[in-house]
């Protein structure tokens, strides 16, 4: 397993990893590459209008591959709350089904990530991507 930040060339087997989730709750819809990043770039402001007084950094995306496919990815952040305690929030995670080890791997990372930084809260959001 290997743990790499989101780069542009993910973004197709990204995009069928989030539709292999939400096309299992009804209606089966899936997303196209576009609404996959409009997602992927809205996170972070989409918490800001809605933690006015909270000081969110940029979102990250890190992911999971196997063999050299995507397996598992998430998006998170990190940021002050208005006491001064660095927190992070998991915006959405996915992965494949067939292979638990890259969840696995995947949330370790994130919170392994998040420890370094110092993060005393990792705080789950709604899914990202809507049902799912």
């Amino acid at each position: 397993m290997e743990i790499v930040e989101f780069s542009p060339r993910l973004l197709p087997e990204l995009t069928q990893l989030v539709s292999q989730h939400i096309r299992s709750v009804p209606p089966g819809w899936t997303l196209t590459e576009e609404q996959v990043s409009s997602v992927l770039s809205d996170a972070a402001p989409f918490w800001a209008l809605h933690y006015k007084d909270e000081q969110p950094a940029n979102s990250q995306i890190t992911c999971v591959l196997h063999r050299g496919q995507l397996v598992a990815a998430a998006q998170w952040d990190r940021w002050l709350d208005s006491e001064g305690e660095r927190r992070s929030t998991l915006y959405w995670a996915a992965a494949c089904p067939e292979n638990s080890e890259g969840l696995n791997t995947l949330l370790d990372a994130v919170i392994s990530q998040a420890s370094a930084l110092n993060c005393s809260q990792i705080i789950t959001s709604r899914f990202g991507f809507g049902g799912g």
